[in-house]
């Protein structure tokens, strides 16, 4: 085998172990789209005899070697520590070697660095300590404890981290460790406190934030929070803790994964006791934000009680309970966002049924009229997500009603997807977070969550079902009745856009074709009015 300049004429040198690494599909390749996921384009290493012989291949590298023939991000997946039989203390050293020795690392993603952390003694770790200096942006899934990851923090001595998605683990007893669970004092360490820009939290708990912790993180911008809620772990009010630790905030995004109903017996403070505490913690705060965007269920987005301008309004789900039960949900959610742009998705869900939307838009349109140059947006995108396309027939008019309703809209665009999943046989592919299917973290249940995905995975491709068939030829006769409206809207400028769309056929169809307005366009747009 003939030698090249820098590497190895070992067994397996590492240009072929990169080459294997980049042949293999992480769960952020292209099979995984969600809110949280996008395309990974450096190498990946998914099982341990794979990232085992790609670290051999790495040390046997000159030291002297800057590794710039390499990409600058890595994956390390669950697989490698889930091998059985388990890793041994040598091959952990090995691996954590080879991150030591990747000083040209831009990106780092951990499915599982407790895992590997936990091998190593503790003296050894703190004696070599990862030092990437180039580092900017790190995933890191905690899997046992957060303690873990505090001390890999700690060691990321040279790096500035400007992005970083941290997920706890799931039944987590956090009281058991020593280091706070808070995710804002766990990040505020060399590494991240002056440099962090966008912050994403998987799984985490209301009960785990401290509001002792006096410290800010001037520069992050972008926050994303996904809370777990259960019988011992209710909603809280977060925003006297965030104003003081976030100044300045323009995009904030809060889900709720898995929501126990509101009235549920452990829900303690009541609802609207948080809301409330959320509005005084923002009228006592020298804090004063003021949006980009904020995204929420239409409950998670009430409880905030916002009274800061947000140019962009999205609220990722409508529920039965949140329309039914406050009266004022308009006014509350909109009187000092002011939207410029609003977007409203819901899914068909069991906690979701077609009435909530309907209940949802023919409150929006007596509000818009009741207040036509007041809190009523220039853009307004409507995606709705049915089980049943019959229901649309019920639910095309309190949608269709909004166009006249407000002579301030500029934009409208309505998506509606047929979710026909059920009627194919073939499974989706479903990582589970970067988990391998199966894996018993991560059981395989009935998906009602607000924000799942319900596209194919990009590069497959499903026989139309009769079903969706049947929808695709229905759509345009439920439309036929509003060609009046249409034209009318049209003649006042209005931007009118309808697709349809469904889980076999997610390319869709254009019905309406006005230039739908896509986020990029719109905050452009927004920006200079």
């Amino acid at each position: 085998m003939s030698s090249q300049p820098g590497r190895s004429s070992g067994p397996l040198d590492l240009h072929t172990a990169l080459q294997r690494a980049l042949r293999a599909e992480g769960p952020y390749g292209p099979e995984r789209r969600g809110r949280n996921f996008a395309p990974f384009d450096g190498t990946v290493l998914k099982v341990a005899d794979e990232a085992l012989s790609f670290a051999d291949a790495v040390l046997r590298r000159s030291a002297s070697d800057p590794l710039s023939d390499l990409p600058r991000r890595l994956f390390l997946g669950f697989g490698i520590t889930a091998r059985q039989p388990p890793l041994t203390t040598q091959e952990a050293r090995k691996l954590w070697n080879m991150l030591r020795r990747m000083k040209h690392l831009e990106g780092l993603s951990l499915e599982d660095p407790d895992g590997l952390l936990m091998l190593i003694p503790t003296n050894e770790l703190e004696r070599m300590p990862l030092s990437l200096p180039n580092l900017k942006y790190l995933k890191y899934c905690m899997t046992f404890s957060v303690d873990f990851c505090h001390a890999f923090l700690a060691g990321l001595q040279r790096s500035q981290l400007e992005t970083v998605v941290i997920r706890f683990p799931k039944e987590y007893d956090h009281e058991s460790d020593n280091e706070s669970s808070d995710p804002l004092t766990l990040l505020a360490k060399p590494c991240a406190a002056a440099t962090l820009e966008t912050l994403e939290v998987e799984n985490l708990r209301y009960e785990y934030f401290d509001y002792s912790a006096a410290f800010q993180f001037p520069l992050l911008g972008t926050l994303s929070l996904e809370f777990a809620l259960d019988s011992v772990s209710p909603r809280m009010p977060i925003l006297g803790y965030l104003l003081s630790r976030i100044p300045n905030l323009s995009s904030f995004d809060i889900a709720t994964a898995a929501a126990p109903p509101p009235l549920s017996p452990h829900q303690q403070p009541p609802i609207a006791d948080i809301r409330a505490t959320n509005i005084h913690a923002q009228a006592n705060s020298r804090t004063r934000w003021s949006l980009d965007r904020v995204t929420g269920s239409v409950l998670d987005l009430w409880l905030l009680g916002l009274r800061c301008p947000a140019r962009l309004v999205d609220i990722s789900q409508v529920d039965l309970f949140t329309v039914q039960n406050i009266p004022s949900i308009m006014f509350d959610l909109f009187s000092a966002t002011s939207p410029r742009a609003l977007y409203v998705a819901f899914k068909e869900t069991r906690s979701s049924p077609t009435d909530a939307v309907m209940g949802f838009l023919g409150r929006l349109r007596e509000y818009w009229m009741a207040s036509p140059h007041g809190s009523v947006p220039k853009v307004f995108e409507l995606d709705l997500s049915v089980k049943q396309p019959a229901k649309l027939e019920i639910l095309l008019p309190s949608t269709l009603a909004l166009i006249p309703s407000s002579p301030r809209l500029e934009s409208f665009m309505l998506n509606i997807h047929f979710q026909c999943k059920s009627r194919h046989t073939e499974p989706r592919l479903n990582l589970g977070h970067g988990f391998p299917m199966g894996h018993p973290s991560y059981p395989m249940v009935e998906d009602d969550s607000d924000d799942s995905d319900e596209s194919l995975p990009e590069g497959r491709r499903l026989t139309q079902c009769l079903e969706a068939q049947h929808f695709f030829r229905e759509m345009p006769g439920f439309l036929r009745g509003y060609q009046a409206s249409f034209q009318a809207a049209s003649a006042r400028g209005l931007q009118l856009s309808i697709k349809i769309s469904s889980y076999c056929s997610p390319e869709g169809r254009w019905l309406v074709s006005g230039g739908g307005a896509r986020e990029n366009r719109v905050m452009s747009w927004l920006g200079s009015t």
